[in-house]
């Protein structure tokens, strides 16, 4: 038996289909914070866009005075980047903490009718994960009542997944850097190739995995990670003896397919059709 600890906004998703719409929307909460012109908006947007692509490893999502994920491997984080960025330099906001306030309330902004593309193995992959008949845990992020509204969809009323749906761990904290964690033996992971040590304390993400491993007697080497984010989702699990699959897309960087391939087997770079997940689940 293992747990299984499945991310779910870009691992089971198609975050580039669902991009465009977040993006004006967060563009509309922007010239309301800034009172940019559109026109306006977009040239800084693209400025910063620059600034951003050229050293993500210093410029990504921030928090707690830390960069806890490169700002080009993920599209929303790459937007949360340079939308902070725009802030600091029109002077919107003058404080770090400020700025990171009000892009986490962007967020919780969003249409809640923005329509999910969900990758086409998805349902099929939940579904083979929920017959196993081990633990299986969505742990995100988000909103945890936004992702169930999300798997309600992908069912679509067929009962594939009922135990997946109950348990889903909203606001997970995988973002959350905390150096003190020493629940986490080694604060950092350092990466070949990527010039940033990563922070892979996270208490509230550990206490989650850690509760649900405790309660079926597990091992951490008995622990599964599957996400989209190497630096958020499975860093952490992989310090402490996790296997971890981070599902491949067009902005991994080159570091963490090298780092995946090297590390293997307890490592491995999915598919993003997600044909090969439950292989890597059942090995």
């Amino acid at each position: 038996m293992r747990l299984v600890a499945l991310d779910f906004d870009g691992a089971f998703t198609d975050l580039r289909r669902e991009f465009p719409v977040v993006r004006e929307q967060f563009f509309s909460l922007m010239r309301a914070r800034t009172k940019l012109s559109q026109r306006a908006l977009r040239q800084h947007y693209c400025e910063q866009l620059a600034v951003v692509r050229a050293a993500p490893h210093i410029h990504g999502w921030r928090n707690n005075g830390h960069v806890i994920a490169a700002g080009t491997v993920d599209p929303y984080i790459e937007l949360r980047t340079v939308c902070e960025l725009i802030l600091q330099v029109t002077g919107a906001l003058a404080t770090e903490a400020e700025r990171e306030k009000e892009l986490d309330s962007y967020f919780g902004k969003l249409n809640p009718e923005i329509v999910s593309h969900f990758k086409p193995r998805a349902a099929t992959v939940l579904t083979k994960v929920e017959q196993l008949g081990w633990p299986a845990i969505i742990v995100t992020n988000s909103h945890t009542g936004s992702v169930k509204a999300k798997l309600a969809a992908l069912d679509n009323g067929r009962g594939l997944f009922p135990g997946l749906m109950t348990n889903v761990y909203g606001h997970a904290g995988k973002y959350v850097p905390d150096v003190l964690c020493a629940d986490v033996p080694r604060a950092y992971l350092r990466v070949r190739g990527f010039d940033r040590p990563m922070l892979v304390r996270r208490a509230k993400h550990f206490a989650v995995l850690d509760k649900h491993r405790r309660e079926h007697g597990l091992a951490w080497s008995d622990v599964i990670g599957v996400g989209d984010i190497f630096e958020n989702d499975l860093a952490m699990l992989f310090q402490l003896g996790g296997r971890v699959g981070l599902v491949d897309h067009h902005r991994v960087p080159h570091y963490e397919r090298e780092f995946m391939w090297r590390h293997a087997p307890q490592t491995r770079l999915l598919r993003r059709d997600l044909s090969d997940t439950l292989r890597f689940i059942t090995e």
